[in-house]
């Protein structure tokens, strides 16, 4: 088994395409990806559900879909596979599972705080981008993305931490709670204690986040939102809800 995995790692590099790249090369229509990645993030590897429409091409358009707590990547993968048909676009929607990302802090939040940007799960985001576009040959400059739940709470808190990240248009939708720029409020409901600095977050207010909200996620009574409330309002000090 090792000398055929030598073996299959010297055939790529022989074709000019490393071992890493292979593994976020697309074999089909839709399936699965293992995506490698350099020491230093916070996982090692990451799986990637992903679809490409038919005549697919170097200037396919790249969407993310990023899951909720349920790490159902691989539904919601399938959830856009008609809208990516009819519009023309690749969907990637990566699991970042709870045995390499601690639940809250290692996704929702971005895993940021006394780490350096590298660690930042935020950072994954790029890099699988980048593997994609080398291993298929498409020459997208940017790409779209759009966050359900934890995925929204994930998403508006990258737009804060990382402006510079190559989205065109970020979407996210019914996040849980928010981050506020606030830096009297510690994180993640404020920006007290972050790296961040009222000038560096003036070029995330320069980028295109959409925040969705759904019109019957209205029930005050529900037990998870009776309870983030009350958390809420013990961070802010703001009384009884």
């Amino acid at each position: 088994m090792q000398i055929l995995a030598f073996l299959i790692a010297a055939f790529w590099i022989v074709v000019g395409v490393t071992p890493a790249l292979a593994d976020a090369h697309f074999s089909q229509q839709t399936g699965k990806l293992n995506i490698r990645l350099e020491p230093g993030f916070a996982t090692r590897k990451i799986d990637v559900w992903y679809h490409q429409p038919e005549g697919t091409n170097a200037s396919t358009p790249i969407v993310f879909i990023l899951h909720g707590a349920g790490l159902n990547a691989r539904r919601v993968r399938n959830n856009w596979i008609d809208i990516a048909d009819k519009k023309g676009f690749i969907v990637l929607a990566p699991r970042f599972n709870s045995s390499s990302f601690t639940r809250i802090k290692g996704y929702n939040y971005g895993n940021v705080q006394g780490k350096p940007k590298k660690k930042w799960t935020f950072s994954i985001i790029e890099e699988i981008f980048d593997q994609v576009r080398a291993a298929n040959g498409l020459n997208a400059r940017f790409y779209d993305i759009f966050g359900h739940s934890g995925g929204a709470q994930f998403l508006h808190r990258m737009v804060f931490f990382m402006p510079e990240a190559r989205f065109r248009t970020a979407v996210a939708a019914n996040s849980g709670f928010y981050t506020f720029p606030d830096f009297d409020i510690a994180y993640p409901y404020g920006l007290k204690k972050t790296i961040l600095t009222p000038s560096s977050i003036r070029r995330s207010f320069g980028r295109r986040l959409i925040i969705m909200l759904g019109t019957r996620d209205v029930d005050e009574n529900a037990c998870r939102f009776k309870k983030r409330c009350r958390h809420v309002c013990d961070v802010l000090t703001c009384g009884s809800c």
